[in-house]
C-alpha cells in the first residue's frame, strides 16, 4: 500500500479522526471575506507585534497554577483558573472600534464543537466556568488580559493565536511555538472538589503521571 494514500473517513464524518494531539494544521493568517477595495492595506488595521505569556518559573502564572517546578519553558496552566498574558499592537488598542480575540487550538482538525478550537472572546466580566478574556490594563500599544479557561476543556498542548477583525476579514498571528500553552488537570479548581475528594487526590496523581512525559526536553 502506498504511504501517501488518503486517510479513511468513517461514516458521515466530514473530517478524519484525530489520532494524536501532536499532529498540527496551521490556521490561516488572513481570512478575506468578500471583495476588498483598491488600495486595501493590512497594515492600516490593528496588528499584533508581540505576545508575552509571563511563563518564567517566578511569574505569577506558574506560581499560582502550581507548575513552577516543571522543567519546561512554555506556559503551563491549570484549567478552570485565570492566567495573564500581554499583547502588543502596532498602535494603541481602541475598544470602540477594534475587535480581537485569543484562539487556542489542539490537534490536526480543530473544531469548536469538539473543544479543539477555542475562540476566547474579550468580555467585560469573566463568567464562572466559561472561557473568556478580560482587559485588565491598556497602556500605550499594549493590552494585558486575564484569561479564564473552562474547567472542562481538553488537557494537552494548545497552539495559541490572536485574531483581529477588520471590515474585510480576519488577520491572525502566525504559528509560533514559543506561545504554545499546556493546560493540565486542576485538583484545586472548585468544579472538581467533589470528585477529587471522592478519589482522595488520586486524580491529581493520575494527571501528573499522564502529563509528565510531555514535558521531557
Amino acid at each position: 500500500m502506498s504511504e501517501t494514500s488518503a486517510p479513511a473517513f468513517g461514516g458521515r464524518r466530514a473530517l478524519p479522526r484525530n489520532t494524536s494531539n501532536a499532529a498540527e494544521d496551521d490556521l490561516p493568517t488572513v481570512e478575506i471575506q468578500g471583495l476588498t477595495p483598491r488600495g486595501f492595506n493590512l497594515q492600516d488595521y490593528l496588528n499584533v507585534t508581540n505576545v508575552h505569556l509571563f511563563k518564567e518559573r517566578w511569574d505569577t502564572n506558574k506560581v499560582d497554577h502550581h507548575t513552577d517546578k516543571y522543567e519546561n519553558n512554555h506556559l503551563i496552566v491549570r484549567r478552570g483558573q485565570t492566567f495573564f498574558i500581554q499583547i502588543d499592537f502596532n498602535r494603541p488598542y481602541d475598544p470602540r472600534k477594534d475587535l480581537f480575540r485569543v484562539e487556542y487550538v489542539i490537534g490536526r482538525y480543530p473544531q469548536e464543537n469538539k473543544g479543539t478550537y477555542i475562540p476566547v472572546p474579550v468580555v467585560s466580566e469573566l463568567q464562572k466556568g466559561k472561557w473568556g478574556a478580560k482587559v485588565l490594563m491598556r497602556e500605550d500599544r499594549s493590552v494585558r488580559l486575564s484569561i479564564q479557561s473552562s474547567p472542562e476543556c481538553i488537557v494537552g498542548k494548545f497552539r495559541m493565536y490572536v485574531a483581529v477583525w477588520t471590515p474585510y476579514g480576519i488577520l491572525r498571528t502566525t504559528r509560533n511555538p514559543e506561545t504554545d500553552t499546556y493546560i493540565l488537570f486542576n485538583p484545586w479548581c472548585e468544579a472538581f472538589l467533589d470528585y477529587s475528594t471522592c478519589v482522595s487526590g488520586g486524580m491529581y496523581l493520575h494527571a501528573f503521571q499522564l502529563m509528565l512525559p510531555v514535558f521531557q526536553r
